[in-house]
């Protein structure tokens, strides 16, 4: 193959390794022999301050994937990895980097990096520029955007596989469902104890959102002076009424969102209310008219990653579900079973 460059670099943080990395990476040794790769350190990304940066992966673990991607593709041998701690990184002072490969986001940084060059006496890089690869949405896939929960790697939106305007709970499905999707933190005899128990826990994780579906998670978890940012209620405790009012649940809400979901269902209505909800950066109440029991599925698809969804399973605790990449795959191939309207 006939390639532009002996040696050119290209760079970026290349947290949770997705179809637009992929692509960046393969330019880079479409137009070069040799390639180093620039990943960005722990400290550059809180410097940078990314949304979500405490989701980031870590350094090691953003340089295994790479690793593994080009070992995959049988490229390891022609690249050098290495840490930046600045947006020029080695390329300031480098003889044999003869091009930058970078997507238009990042094109700028290429001319940073000339400057520094030339007060160094070196020649300038050329610049190679890199498409950005669209999500369904025609929009760029983006680590942030990953981690805000809106796709995955391959830039599938998981709001548009929620197209049916029901989702029917069938009889085959009531055992699995029956199951704790996640942690359950059980009961003892003493008043609250496994929502005790469960503040301990989040408190020591910190998580990126703190969800509570169901009455007696939302008021249990309120009451300890949990922070919630979203809870979903129908103000009812196994199908009887215990609530007359939101407010007695104890939450500190600063929006009330109202949704219709008839037992054993999964609306459009209660669909829009969690993701709208799940998008406020101030505390939502949705309050549903029917039953709130299947909210966890579109919460979890919806929640940014590292969130914890809490839900009460009957007569034994309160269930904690992480929300990762894998989690929402399961949540979605969970809701492909339900009947459709």
């Amino acid at each position: 193959m006939n390639r532009r460059f002996a040696c050119a670099a290209t760079g970026g943080t290349f947290d949770r390794l997705h179809k637009g990395h992929a692509a960046l990476l393969s330019k880079a040794f479409q137009v070069a022999g040799r390639v180093l790769v620039g990943i960005t350190s722990d400290e550059m990304v809180r410097r940078e301050g990314k949304r979500l940066a405490q989701v980031v992966e870590s350094f090691p673990e953003r340089v295994k994937e790479v690793k593994e991607f080009l070992k995959r593709r049988r490229l390891l041998g022609r690249a050098k990895l290495f840490k930046i701690d600045d947006v020029a990184g080695p390329a300031k002072s480098s003889r044999e980097i003869e091009a930058i490969v970078a997507t238009t986001e990042t094109l700028p940084g290429i001319a940073q990096v000339n400057r520094l060059r030339r007060r160094n006496g070196l020649a300038p890089v050329a610049s190679v520029l890199c498409r950005f690869v669209c999500s369904e949405d025609r929009r760029h896939i983006s680590s942030t955007r990953i981690r805000l929960g809106e796709l995955d790697r391959n830039g599938m939106i998981y709001s548009r596989r929620l197209k049916a305007t029901v989702y029917l709970l069938t009889s085959r499905l009531i055992p699995s469902l029956k199951k704790p999707i996640g942690l359950l933190v059980r009961n003892s005899k003493k008043p609250f104890s496994a929502a005790v128990k469960a503040r301990k826990l989040l408190l020591a994780a910190k998580p990126t959102k703190i969800i509570a579906v169901g009455d007696v998670a939302v008021k249990e978890l309120s009451s300890l002076g949990v922070k919630l940012d979203l809870g979903v209620a129908d103000l009812k405790t196994e199908r009887r009424r215990v609530f007359s009012s939101p407010k007695e649940l104890g939450f500190r809400y600063s929006k009330l969102l109202v949704a219709s979901n008839p037992a054993s269902r999964i609306t459009r209505s209660l669909v829009a209310a969690t993701r709208r909800g799940l998008r406020s950066e101030k505390p939502v109440l949705v309050q549903v008219s029917g039953e709130e029991d299947l909210a966890v599925i579109p919460v979890v698809l919806f929640a940014p990653l590292d969130s914890v969804v809490i839900y009460g399973q009957p007569r034994e605790g309160l269930v904690l579900v992480p929300v990762t990449e894998k989690k929402k795959k399961e949540m979605l191939a969970l809701l492909q079973r339900f009947g459709k309207k």
